[in-house]
């Protein structure tokens, strides 16, 4: 059985039908300070999925790096377990790609359109998907969560973290595409005795 939250993120039940499953989904935004280049940080233990955006520089244009990590079916990837990068003993899948220009440009325009209350009802359940959306510049940091849709008031970071959702989706398709390009070219290459 699946279900698509209003996060964009598929959920796919597992074998046990009627066991409650909780997902914890993070994405993570970190912003550069004066041409500084941060590092991605490594994906955090307990994450079913985390995606990170990491701008590069604060450039007249900036540009964002997605890193993206899945242990389970959440995102709408297509053969999810037959990419490159997938990796059999830990049923996951890790990858990175540029976003373009117009992707960065979109992505700082949510961000400036973000308008939340500090206070809000939101309740927890037993069956579904935390979701984490942390932003970091320099020594600011906001973070929010919330329980399968953002709550009343924070419908802009729902609109952040869908558009979060189809630029990992795209980049995972493209990623895939170039590590199995990749390998046959290596593949190619080999068989002349030659390497990249």
């Amino acid at each position: 059985m699946a279900a698509t939250a209003d996060s964009g993120i598929r959920l796919d039940r597992a074998a046990g039908e009627g066991m409650a499953i909780t997902r914890f989904v993070t994405y993570s935004i970190i912003l550069a300070e004066h041409g500084s280049k941060p590092s991605a940080p490594l994906r955090e233990r307990g994450n079913d999925c985390a995606i990170q955006l990491v701008e590069s520089s604060r450039a007249a244009q900036s540009q964002f790096t997605l890193y993206g990590y899945t242990s389970r079916h959440l995102l709408n990837l297509p053969d999810w377990q037959q990419h490159p990068a997938y990796d059999a003993a830990s049923d996951s899948v890790t990858w990175s790609a540029s976003l373009s220009s117009a992707e960065s440009a979109a992505l700082l325009a949510l961000l400036n359109a973000v308008v939340v209350p500090v206070m809000v009802k939101s309740l927890p359940g037993l069956d579904g998907t935390w979701y984490s959306l942390s932003l970091t510049r320099a020594r600011d940091s906001f973070h929010f969560t919330w329980w399968m849709q953002p709550p009343a008031g924070w419908e802009s970071l729902g609109a952040v973290a869908a558009f979060i959702n189809q630029v990992a989706e795209r980049t995972f398709a493209t990623s895939a595409q170039e590590s199995d390009l990749l390998a046959k070219v290596r593949g190619q290459l080999y068989k002349t005795g030659q390497s990249l």
